[in-house]
């Protein structure tokens, strides 16, 4: 698809149709970023294949040689590997056999695995870590299992929902959510800046079964910021709402401030 110095604007005008043809256009690419068939490049290249074993005698764990690797030997495999992956990324063996994620082994911090079950001090413990792109996947699916980035966003789909939880056991893992296609947080959660309910959504508090709520909403319009400030606690001040579920019910308190 070149043009010579004879060529006339003709041939180049039917040439550069021709090589837009070939090349396409990027709309049509599978990858997320479709703004240029550099940024399609990129993005296919931060998502390259890559292999990494690691391996560890059954002594080298900590408690009881269940977490792998364990403090003496640094972050580091018997080779001197620095031990990483990425979580719904990895595989462990043991002794040769697949273990089952999950079942016999937890893999959610990126930098140790914890055994079910205490290895022996003759084992072997193996862990094989892969990154990759995905392949043969529909547009508009490509991160509906794994975590995924686009620029300096990380984003995730799934299909029945997430659970995020920290510090449990394996046996008390929550693999599912309570509420179907929802986002659940299974555990005490801190937030540490303002948090924004929009379009007048709920807060809700349920009862002591769960089965009912009362809800807290903004009104429909506000022209000016507000803040509802609690009155302290050690200064004997009660808030209280005398009835639920009519007009006229405001928050009040009993004391002066």
């Amino acid at each position: 698809r070149t043009v010579d110095v004879g060529s006339t604007f003709e041939n180049w005008r039917q040439n550069y149709n021709n090589l837009a043809t070939d090349v396409g256009d990027p709309v049509a690419l599978t990858t997320v970023d479709k703004t240029s068939v550099v940024n399609a490049i990129n993005y296919i290249m931060d998502q390259i294949f890559f292999f990494q074993d690691f391996d560890f005698d059954g002594s080298d764990g900590d408690s009881s040689n269940t977490v792998f690797p364990g403090s003496a030997m640094s972050g580091l495999d018997n080779a001197g590997n620095t031990f990483l992956y990425k979580p719904q990324k990895v595989l462990v063996y043991k002794n040769g056999l697949l273990l089952r994620s999950g079942t016999d082994y937890t893999a959610i911090n990126g930098t140790t695995i914890t055994l079910a079950a205490s290895a022996n001090n003759a084992d072997v413990i193996r862990v094989s870590s892969y990154t990759g792109s995905y392949t043969n996947t529909p547009s508009g699916a490509e991160s509906q299992f794994y975590w995924q980035t686009a620029g300096s966003n990380v984003y995730n789909n799934n299909s029945a929902g997430i659970v995020l939880q920290t510090g449990r056991a394996i046996g008390s893992i929550v693999t599912a959510p309570t509420v179907t296609d929802s986002i659940q947080l299974d555990g005490d959660t801190y937030v540490n800046a303002d948090l924004y309910l929009n379009a007048q959504k709920d807060l809700r508090f349920r009862d002591s079964d769960s089965s009912h709520y009362v809800a807290v909403q903004a009104p429909g319009t506000v022209s000016t910021n507000r803040t509802l400030t609690l009155p302290s606690a050690e200064d004997g001040y009660m808030i209280a709402v005398a009835a639920v579920g009519s007009n006229g019910q405001v928050l009040s308190s009993d004391g002066d401030g």
